[in-house]
């Protein structure tokens, strides 16, 4: 695995648990909308991380905030 690829995913994994513990804590603390906010951007993450390690050059898809285009695309991809 080169440099540029280990980078990534160490920097996709901090990310989600960024945003999952970020969700969780708010949850916690009765902040609903906020704690909604924060899974569903660790759901976004793992999303694009999985793409991203099959090697999508797909911009479009890559850097869209579409969590449905996103499940799609890794279903297509047979990334479950």
């Amino acid at each position: 695995m080169d440099q540029k690829r280990r980078h990534q995913r160490v920097y996709f994994t901090r990310l989600r648990h960024k945003y999952y513990t970020a969700g969780r804590i708010l949850f916690l603390n009765n902040c609903m909308e906020m704690g909604a906010l924060m899974l569903g951007y660790a759901i976004e993450s793992h999303f694009k991380h999985a793409l991203s390690e099959a090697n999508l050059k797909e911009r479009k898809v890559l850097y869209s905030h579409d969590l449905n285009l996103l499940f799609q695309k890794c279903r297509d991809l047979n990334l479950g």
